[in-house]
C-alpha cells in the first residue's frame, strides 16, 4: 500500500486557504498546472501550488482533469502581488489567472482505421451492405474522408457512427500550421511616419533596451498617431519572436481597433480576450496564448492575467481611462498590474494617453517613467476650434437641451456632407420626473436615487438597481396631472434634433439602443458608410474612433462633473472634453478648414474649459499635482475605502464601530476618517456606509489593512464588506 499523495489547489473562492485533493504519485500534475476540482457539488479551475504525501485526518476528494499546462512563475507572482496588494484571498487572485476550461478539442481532419477495424473489416460478412459501403470510401492509407462522411446518406452515417463507437475509426487531427517565421509575422504595414513619430519610435526603443526597462508614457494629442507607433513597437517585438500584450479600456474600441491591427500586422497571430467574445473563441484565445500560437493579445482588463510565456511587450491604450478599474472584487486597477507585469517579467511598458492619469504624470515628473510628447495631429490636419457657449436660458431650455448656436453649426455640416457628434453623459430622456406644484419626484423604492424617465418605452428606471415601474398619471403627493421631465438625457436630445433638423438621420449610441451583441459594430458601419448625418451619445463615443468625415462635436451638460465630490472629476471631465474633442476633423480636408468644438456651459472660466482651449495639459496636470499635495489625496498619499452594506442599519454602524478601532489601532502613519453614510445611502434595499484611510506610504497603509481583513474573516460579520485600494468609485 503506497502512501497517499496529495495536490495543494488554490480555488478561485474567498476561503482563505487553500484545499488538499488526492491523486495518484504516477499522475501527480506539476506546480502550477491548471486543474479542474470540486468544492462541495461545484467544480471550479484551480491552480496547483504543491504535490506530495498527505497524512492528514480527512479523506480526500480525488484531483480532477488537468487543463492547462503550468503557469510561468512571474505569473503566480503577479497573483501573489494582486493578492497582497489588493487585500483578497489567494484562491480568489489565482482565479484571475485560470481558464474556463481545456484546450479545445482538436480539429479532426479526417479518421483512419484502428487494429481493431482492420480486424473486422477482414471478417465482414457480406450481408452488411452498408458497412461494406462504407468500407469502398476509406483509402489505401486506410483513411476516411470528411468529405466522404458529410456527402453520404443517413445510412451510411448511421454506420459511421457505429464504427467510431465500437473503436473501429481513431480520429486523424488536423495539421496546423504555426504560420510565417517570426520575422514574417512581425512585418508592419503602416504609413510613413512623420519626423515626430519617428523620434517617438527611436525613444521607445532606447527605453525598451534599458535594463531593467521602465514604462514609458506616451503622451500624444488625438490623432497625433499613438496606435501606428505603439503598433510599430508591437510589430518590432513579434520579428524578435516574443508576444504582446495590448490592452484596451473598453470592449467597444475592441472592433475598431482589431481591424486596424489585422490591417497593420497581417500575417500575425491575433487573439482576442474579452467579454463579448463567446465564451467557445475565448476559451481558444486563452490557450492559443498559453502555448505561443498567438502572438498578440488584445483585451480589455481581465487580460492583463493572460498566460503569455514570451511575453516581450505590454501596451495600455487610453491609460488614463477608469474602466481599468475593475468595480467587483478583487478591484485591481489593470494599469498598475500591467505595470507590475512587466517589472516581474523584465519586460518594456507603454502607457499611451493623450490625457495621462495623474499617477503616471508623477512617476513621469519623478523620472520613475520615460516620457515621449506628440503635440501635432499625424494626418497633418489642425487642432479642432473649441468655443464655449452658454449653457442655461429660455431658447435653450425649450430645443431638449441644445443651444440654437450648435443646432445652426449642425446645419452648416449637413450642407457640407459632414458629421456631428453630440456627448451628453446620461441615457434616458430626462434624470427626473418633477411635478411643478409641489416639487414631488419620482424615487426609486429601493434607493435613494430619482428614476430616470424612458420616452421610448415610456418607463421610469433605477439606473442603480434596475427597478422600473410606469409613471403615475398625477402627482402622487398633491394629485396635480402636470408632470414634467426635467433635464437632458440622449433621448431627449435625439428627439429635439429629429424636430429641428428634420432633413437629419439622427442616431443614438447609450447602453439602451446598443444592446446586442454586434450593436456597436453596425453602429460604426453606418457611421462609415456615411447613413449617418448626426450621432447622439454618451461617454461610449469619446474614445478611440475615427470617422473621416466627423467635423464637429457637441458636448451638453458637462458643467455636472464641477461639482461633483469625487476629487477625481476635474481630471476625469478634462479627458471625457479631450477624448470627444479629438474626434472632430481628425483628417485634413480639401480645404484646410479645422473641426469644431462647441461646449455648452455656464462656467467658461474654469481651469478645465481654459485647459481644454488652450492645450497645456502639462500646467493642468502640474497644478492639480501641487493642489493633491496641499490637500494629502491620491496620488501625493495613498488611499483605501472599506465600505459594508447590509438590509439593517445597526449591523453596517456595528461593523463600522469595530473595523474603525481595528485600522486606527494598527495604522502606524496616516488618517481614519469617521465612517459615514455613502454618498448613495441605500442601493436595492441595502443600507450603504464607508471608512476612507490614507497614509503617506503604501507599507502602513498594506500593514493595517491587512490587519483588518484577517480580522473579519474571523468574526465573520453580518454584513457585506470589501476593502477597495486605491478607489475610483466613492457612490
Amino acid at each position: 500500500m503506497h502512501a497517499l499523495t496529495s495536490a495543494t489547489v488554490e480555488v478561485p473562492l474567498a476561503l482563505g486557504r487553500a484545499l488538499d485533493y488526492a491523486v495518484e504519485p504516477e499522475a501527480a500534475p506539476p506546480v502550477g498546472s491548471v486543474v479542474r476540482v470540486t468544492v462541495g457539488r461545484r467544480s471550479y479551475p484551480g491552480v496547483v501550488t504543491a504535490v506530495g504525501p498527505y497524512d492528514g485526518p480527512h479523506r480526500l476528494k480525488p484531483l480532477g482533469p488537468v487543463l492547462a499546462s503550468p503557469l510561468a512563475n512571474s505569473l503566480l507572482a503577479l497573483a501573489d502581488f494582486v493578492a497582497d496588494y489588493y487585500q483578497v484571498t489567494r484562491g480568489v487572485a489565482y482565479g484571475l489567472l485560470v481558464p474556463a476550461a481545456g484546450s479545445p478539442a482538436v480539429e479532426v481532419a479526417a479518421w483512419r482505421l484502428t487494429e481493431v477495424g482492420q480486424a473486422a473489416l477482414a471478417a465482414l460478412p457480406d450481408r452488411r451492405r452498408l458497412a461494406r459501403e462504407l468500407a469502398g470510401h476509406i483509402n489505401r492509407e486506410g483513411v476516411l474522408s470528411l468529405a466522404s462522411i458529410e456527402t453520404a446518406g443517413d445510412g451510411l452515417r448511421r454506420e459511421f457512427a457505429s464504427w467510431r463507437k465500437a473503436g473501429w475509426l481513431a480520429p486523424v487531427a488536423a495539421v496546423t500550421e504555426d504560420g510565417a517565421p517570426p520575422a514574417e509575422r512581425g512585418r508592419a504595414r503602416l504609413p510613413a511616419f512623420t519626423p515626430a513619430q519617428q523620434a517617438a519610435l527611436d525613444i521607445l526603443a532606447e527605453e525598451a533596451g534599458r535594463s531593467p526597462p521602465r514604462p514609458v508614457l506616451l503622451h500624444g494629442v488625438t490623432g497625433s498617431g499613438k496606435t501606428a507607433i505603439f503598433l510599430a513597437r508591437a510589430a518590432e517585438t513579434i520579428a524578435a519572436g516574443r508576444q504582446v500584450l495590448l490592452l484596451v479600456p473598453e470592449i467597444n474600441l475592441t472592433p475598431q481597433l482589431t481591424d486596424w491591427v489585422r490591417t497593420a500586422l497581417p500575417a500575425a497571430r491575433i487573439a482576442l480576450l474579452h467579454s463579448r467574445v463567446a465564451p467557445g473563441e475565448r476559451n481558444r484565445a486563452w490557450h492559443a496564448a498559453h502555448t505561443g500560437k498567438a502572438d498578440l493579445v488584445i483585451g480589455t482588463r481581465l487580460s492583463v492575467f493572460a498566460s503569455l510565456p514570451r511575453l516581450g511587450l505590454v501596451i495600455v491604450d487610453e491609460e488614463h481611462d477608469g474602466s481599468y478599474k475593475q468595480d467587483e472584487s478583487p478591484r485591481y486597477h489593470a494599469r498598475d498590474v500591467a505595470v507590475m507585469r512587466g517589472r516581474l517579467e523584465g519586460v518594456p511598458v507603454v502607457l499611451a494617453s493623450a490625457t495621462p492619469c495623474l499617477e503616471s504624470w508623477q512617476n513621469m515628473r519623478l523620472d520613475r517613467y520615460g516620457y515621449v510628447h506628440l503635440a501635432e495631429r499625424a494626418t497633418q490636419a489642425p487642432l479642432p476650434a473649441i468655443r464655449l457657449i452658454p449653457a442655461r436660458g429660455q431658447r435653450q431650455q425649450r430645443q431638449g437641451g441644445v443651444a440654437l448656436g450648435l443646432v445652426d453649426a449642425i446645419r452648416e455640416r449637413l450642407a457640407r456632407d459632414e458629421q456631428s457628434l453630440i456627448l451628453v453623459n446620461r441615457r434616458g430622456y430626462a434624470p427626473a420626473l418633477y411635478c411643478p406644484h409641489c416639487a414631488w419626484t419620482a424615487a426609486c423604492r429601493h434607493c435613494d436615487a430619482k428614476l430616470t424617465w424612458h420616452q421610448v418605452d415610456r418607463r421610469l428606471r433605477c439606473h442603480h438597481c434596475g427597478w422600473q415601474e410606469a409613471p403615475p398619471s398625477h402627482c402622487p403627493a398633491c394629485g396635480h396631472a402636470e408632470l414634467a421631465a426635467v433635464g437632458v438625457g440622449t433621448q431627449r436630445v435625439e428627439a429635439a434634433l429629429r424636430e429641428l433638423l428634420p432633413e437629419a438621420r439622427v442616431a443614438r449610441a447609450d447602453s439602451d439602443a446598443l444592446s446586442g451583441r454586434q450593436a456597436w459594430e453596425a453602429l460604426v458601419r453606418r457611421m462609415q458608410r456615411r447613413e449617418i448625418d448626426v450621432l447622439v451619445g454618451t461617454q461610449m463615443l469619446a474614445k478611440g474612433h475615427d470617422f473621416p468625415l466627423l467635423t464637429l462635436v457637441g458636448v451638453l451638460e458637462a458643467d455636472r462633473a464641477l461639482f461633483s465630490t469625487d476629487f477625481r472629476a476635474q481630471e476625469d471631465l478634462l479627458a471625457l472634453l479631450t477624448q470627444v474633442a479629438g474626434r472632430a476633423g481628425r483628417h485634413l480636408s480639401s480645404d484646410g478648414r479645422a473641426g469644431e468644438v462647441i461646449v455648452q456651459t455656464d462656467f467658461p472660466e474654469h481651469e478645465v474649459y481654459r485647459t481644454l482651449i488652450s492645450g497645456d495639459f502639462a500646467g493642468f496636470a502640474d497644478a492639480l499635482l501641487e493642489r493633491r499635495r496641499a490637500l494629502g489625496l491620491p496620488p501625493a498619499t495613498r488611499m483605501a475605502l472599506v465600505r459594508a452594506e447590509g438590509k439593517r442599519e445597526e449591523d453596517v454602524k456595528a461593523f463600522f464601530d469595530y473595523a474603525a478601532g481595528v485600522v486606527r489601532g494598527a495604522l502606524s502613519e496616516g488618517q481614519v476618517y469617521a465612517p459615514q453614510a455613502a454618498p448613495l445611502a441605500r442601493k436595492a434595499g441595502e443600507t450603504r456606509w464607508l471608512m476612507v484611510v490614507v497614509a503617506p506610504r503604501v507599507k502602513p497603509l498594506q500593514a493595517a489593512l491587512s490587519t483588518l481583513a484577517r480580522a473579519l474573516r474571523l468574526n465573520r460579520p453580518r454584513v457585506k464588506w470589501v476593502i477597495d485600494i486605491d478607489p475610483y468609485d466613492f457612490g
